[in-house]
C-alpha cells in the first residue's frame, strides 16, 4: 500500500471532486486518478462511484475511516519525535468561531509563542460543526465548539459557558415603551429580562445555534418577533442594533470588542423561563490525537483566559 496514494484518497474523499482536488494538491487528474487505481488495485475492490457523480463505496468508507487513523497516528508520531529532539518544535492546529477566536487567541497566542518561537500556530475560522468535523477528520488537534454532546471518538473537556444577552437601541425603548415600562426593565437589568418583556419591538434574528435556540425561547414566551433582519451571525446583527434599527441577542463575548461603543445600547441578560440562558463550550480533540507538551501548555494557558471570561457582568444600561 502507497501511503502517498492513501493520503490523496482522503483529500479527494473530502471534496468528491476530482479536478477541484487535483488542483489544490499541484497534480494532473490523470496523476491523482493513478493514484487511485493504484489504491483500487491494492486493495481488490472499488472505492469510489464514478458515475453519476464521484461517491465512496462502501469499501471507500472505511478505506477513508482507515486513511485518516493514518494520518492522525503520523502527526503523533511527528509530535513525538520532535519531543525527543529539543522538545521545542511543532505545529499546533486549533478552530473556532471567529467571536470566539477574536477575543481568546489574542489574550493565548502572544504569550505562546513567545515561550515557544519554533511550535508553529494554525488557526481555522468556523462553525461548531465544521469545526467538529475537521477535528474528527484529523485536520484540527484542538476545536473550541457549541454543544453539549459529541461524537464517541472526541474527548472533551468543559472549557467556559457564554451568557446570552439582548441589545436594545435606547431610541426604540423610548418609541415602543413607556417611561415606567422602560424604568421597571432597566431597574431589574442586573437580574434579566425576558423577551416578554420586549415583545414589541424589532428583532434582528439568525439562523445559526443561538438563533435555533432562540426561536424556541421566542415560542415559550408567547411572542412572534416583528422580525426586520435575518443573518447568519452576530457580526451582521450587533451593528444593526448599534444603528438604532432593531434589537439583537448575542453572548456577552460578542461584546467584548465593542467596549465603549455601546452607549446608546442597553444590554440585558436574557431569561427563558425565568432563568438566564448559556452556552457551554468545550475543548475537543480526537481521542487518537496524542498532546505534546507544547500542545498541553496552550490548553493551560487558554483555560486562564476562559476562566476570566466567567467573571464578566453582561449588562449594561444607557443614563
Amino acid at each position: 500500500m502507497d501511503l502517498i496514494s492513501l493520503g490523496y484518497f482522503r483529500e479527494l474523499a473530502g471534496d468528491l471532486n476530482m479536478t477541484r482536488t487535483a488542483g489544490r494538491l499541484f497534480l494532473s487528474q490523470q496523476t491523482l486518478s493513478n493514484h487511485i487505481r493504484r489504491l483500487e488495485d491494492d486493495f481488490g475492490t472499488a472505492l469510489l462511484h464514478r458515475k453519476p457523480s464521484l461517491a465512496l463505496t462502501d469499501a471507500g468508507v472505511a478505506v477513508l475511516a482507515f486513511a485518516e487513523s493514518v494520518g492522525r497516528q503520523e502527526m503523533n508520531l511527528r509530535d513525538q519525535l520532535e519531543e525527543v529532539g529539543d522538545g521545542q518544535r511543532g505545529h499546533l492546529r486549533l478552530g473556532c468561531a471567529p467571536v470566539r477566536g477574536n477575543e481568546l487567541l489574542p489574550q493565548v497566542v502572544p504569550r505562546f509563542v513567545e515561550a515557544r518561537p519554533h511550535v508553529q500556530v494554525t488557526f481555522k475560522a468556523g462553525i461548531s460543526s465544521v469545526i467538529t468535523a475537521m477535528v474528527l477528520r484529523g485536520e484540527l488537534d484542538l476545536g473550541i465548539v457549541l454543544g453539549t454532546q459529541f461524537d464517541p471518538e472526541l474527548a472533551q473537556e468543559w472549557l467556559y459557558r457564554e451568557q446570552v444577552v439582548v441589545c436594545v437601541p435606547e431610541q426604540l425603548l423610548q418609541r415602543h415603551c413607556s417611561p415606567a415600562e422602560i424604568r421597571a426593565l432597566k431597574g431589574r437589568a442586573g437580574d434579566g429580562v425576558g423577551l416578554a418583556d420586549l415583545g414589541r419591538l424589532p428583532f434582528s434574528v439568525m439562523t445559526n445555534q443561538l438563533g435555533q435556540r432562540m426561536a424556541g425561547a421566542f415560542a415559550r414566551a408567547g411572542i412572534t418577533p416583528d422580525i426586520r433582519f435575518t443573518g447568519t451571525a452576530t457580526a451582521e446583527t450587533i451593528p444593526l442594533a448599534m444603528a438604532g434599527m432593531a434589537a439583537c441577542y448575542c453572548t456577552q463575548i460578542s461584546l467584548l470588542r465593542l467596549r465603549g461603543q455601546l452607549d446608546g445600547i442597553n444590554v440585558f441578560p436574557l431569561l427563558d423561563d425565568g432563568k438566564p440562558i448559556f452556552q457551554e463550550i468545550h475543548l475537543i480533540r480526537h481521542r487518537e490525537r496524542v498532546m505534546p507538551g507544547y500542545a498541553e501548555a496552550f490548553v493551560d494557558g487558554l483555560k486562564a483566559v476562559a476562566a476570566d471570561l466567567q467573571e464578566l457582568h453582561p449588562f449594561h444600561v444607557v443614563e
